[in-house]
Parts: structure tokens; sequence; C-alpha cells
């Protein structure tokens, strides 16, 4: 049993323990950094490209008879860098950063800690810091934070599935017993993420009900033609229930109107007597920018040039509106420079989860309620790791 111990960090502090640790990880940090060559796009060669590649490493993989040491562990993690794409100077690629240290830290502290963030009992670390990027988050996005409420998720495309999921229960409170109604329709640019291709498909709406709509110069929705669409679908019988807005597209880094797109389901609303239409922003690539919605361009207090200013100033007049959505999202392993996956899923109004959350009869392998005043059983997820402490970093 003591060979076994010595794979697991000590449970008494053991500083003798930790050092064996730390000289085990700086091993890890030198192999990497000695692949490391700032001419180069990748860390290393890079391995032969070929059609049978994969093909390759599946017929040759085999789980080992015998345990083998940490040191051969750590050459083996290493042989997975090799070739590996790396950000330095000359590496440009979208949404695609290099973590920055404070992310990794928080990673190596969520590593540790090894807490589900399902309940504050399982997590209370990840619970913490999820409860405070929450608030920190909705104050930044222009929600009151006493109402709203938010989760961490699977990137931008958790968040869309989860907003979905919500619109239907939020109108069709029987939906998740009976199903989910026949035409309903959803609205997004024509420059959107697949997202919400997928989450129609995963749903069970089905794609045919998505309706695409055109985009302007700017690559961003054209409202009018939104009206227009969403019109036709009502004079049709269909039911518009969903529009994504993209606050930041992927490829062209459009910004959608929220403030016009809401003016749009309303006037629509109002006309033929609907029930609210859900808005859900994309912000997952764009989420970033509202960090500089106060900011002072007249003063500019971190003295950004004119060309800065100009475009800054440009994203300022859409994503100041972004509170005007029913939820949105922030992907901080895209912009904020954390590990893979530190996504937030935030929405208006908290109470808009008690339309897909469990009776706690229906969980009690989480134990009564009674433990920890924090629970997450409207999530998707049941396990969840605690990315909530990088983004929190």
């Amino acid at each position: 049993m003591k060979g076994i111990q010595a794979y697991y960090p000590s449970e008494d502090g053991c500083s003798a323990e930790r050092e064996k640790l730390m000289k085990q990880i700086n091993q890890m940090l030198i192999n990497i950094d000695n692949l490391k060559e700032p001419a180069k796009l990748t860390l290393g060669e890079a391995p032969e490209s070929m059609d049978s590649f994969y093909n390759h490493l599946s017929q040759q993989a085999v789980i080992p008879d015998e345990s083998m040491s940490i040191e051969k562990v750590i050459t083996q993690l290493t042989e997975l860098a090799e070739g590996h794409r790396y950000v330095n100077s000359r590496y440009v690629a979208n949404a695609a950063p290099l973590s920055n240290i404070p992310g990794i830290l928080g990673n190596l502290i969520m590593v540790l800690l090894n807490g589900n963030n399902l309940w504050d009992v399982e997590g209370s670390g990840a619970a913490m810091a999820e409860v405070k990027i929450t608030s920190m988050l909705s104050k930044l996005a222009g929600y009151d934070a006493d109402n709203s409420g938010g989760y961490t998720t699977w990137g931008g495309q958790g968040a869309v599935f989860n907003s979905l999921r919500l619109a239907v229960a939020k109108q069709f409170p029987d939906s998740n017993e009976e199903g989910v109604p026949r035409n309903l329709y959803c609205f997004c640019s024509e420059l959107a993420h697949y997202s919400l291709y997928k989450s129609m498909e995963a749903v069970g709406i089905g794609t045919k009900y998505l309706i695409r709509v055109k985009v302007k110069e700017d690559h961003s929705m054209d409202t009018d033609d939104l009206q227009e669409k969403m019109e036709q679908v009502v004079l049709k019988g269909g039911h518009p229930l969903y529009i994504l807005a993209s606050t930041g597209t992927t490829d062209t880094f459009g910004i959608d109107d929220v403030k016009a797109i809401k003016k749009a389901a309303e006037d629509l609303e109002a006309a033929y007597a609907l029930a609210p239409v859900f808005i859900h922003a994309d912000a997952a690539m764009g989420g970033m920018y509202t960090f500089f919605n106060d900011y002072d361009f007249e003063k500019n207090p971190l003295g950004f040039n004119r060309e800065v200013l100009y475009v800054l100033e440009s994203y300022q007049s859409k994503l100041k509106n972004i509170c005007l959505a029913d939820s949105l999202v922030f992907d901080f392993h895209k912009l904020g420079q954390t590990p893979y996956t530190s996504s937030l899923f935030l929405v208006k109004n908290k109470a808009d989860f008690s339309h897909v959350d469990l009776d706690h009869e229906e969980t009690p392998y989480v134990g009564n309620r009674s433990y920890g005043s924090y629970h997450t059983s409207y999530t998707l997820e049941c396990s969840r790791a605690g990315s909530s402490i990088p983004i929190y970093a």
C-alpha cells in the first residue's frame, strides 16, 4: 500500500512529499520549455501528417501490464506535447490564447481541491468562486446581481443549449413531462455560431425551424429582416420562441444590436399578443469587451491610441445594451486567457431556473438540501468541474 500512496499528494502537508511533487511538476515544466522555440509555431517537431496517423495510434495503444514510475509518466506525457501548437509572438489564431499565470494557478487549485461543483458540500471552493463571479459579471453586464443567477458550463455551446432549454420550459411548463410542442421557431443571423443548430437538434425542436436572418455590412443582424421573418412565422401559425443575438461572431466579430432586437421582439409581441420571445446574447467571443462598457473615452485613462479608441467605442455602443438579453455567456477560455473549459452562463432572472429545476426527491444522492445552501440541480450536468476558480483567478 505504501507504494500506491506515493502516487498521491500527502494527506498531512508533509514538506518532503510536497517537495517531491514540486520536483515532478518542475520536471514537466522543464520538458515543455525544452520544446519551445520562438521562431516555431509548435512545441518540438510536429508528427508527420498522414491518413493512417490516428489509426496507427489506436492499433499501438495497450493498457500496461505493470505500474510505471512517475518519471516515465512524465516522459510519456511530454510526448503528447510534441508538435502541439503553442502561442507565441509569431502565432495568430482566432480565440485560442495562451493561458495566463493566474488562470493556470486557478486551474491548479481546482485540480488540487477536486471538488464537484454540483453541490457546495462536495465543492465549497468552487461554489464560493461561482457565486462571486456570477455577481461580478452580472454587475459588469448590467444585470441586477441580486436577481440574476448563473453557473459554469461546457462552453458557449452549453450556454446556448441551456438557454434554449430554459426558453422552452419557461413558455411551456408542461414540456418537461410531455415533450417539446411543435411549430416553435428560433432566429439567428447568417453568421451566428452553429451552436443553435446543434441545440435545436438536441432539444427536439428540429433544425428546419431555425430561421437565419440577413446581416448588414458590419456583420450584425439586420433587425428589419428579423422582424419581417418573425411576422411571417406568426402569420403562418408558427410560434417565435427564441432569438440568438451574436454579440461577437466567431469569424467576423459582428455584434448584433440587442436593443434593436429587443424592440423588434416587443413590437411583435404587442401586435400579436404573444408571450415574450427569449433572447440569448452569445457573448462567448465579445463578452470580455463589456469590461469597457463604463470606460471614459474622453479621459482615456489607459492611454489607448485613437484607432483602438475608435474600435472600443463602437463595441461599447452595442455591448452596453447586452443587459436587455434574458441570458448571456462569458467564455473566459477565449479572450479571458484561462484554460479550457471556463464558461459562465448567466440569466437575468434567477427565478427562471425554477422551470428546469429538479425536485429534491429526484436527487437523493447529493444529500438533503439542508446540508448546504448551494444546489444546482437545474443544470443539465450533474458532476461539474470547479472551473469557476480559474475564472475567479
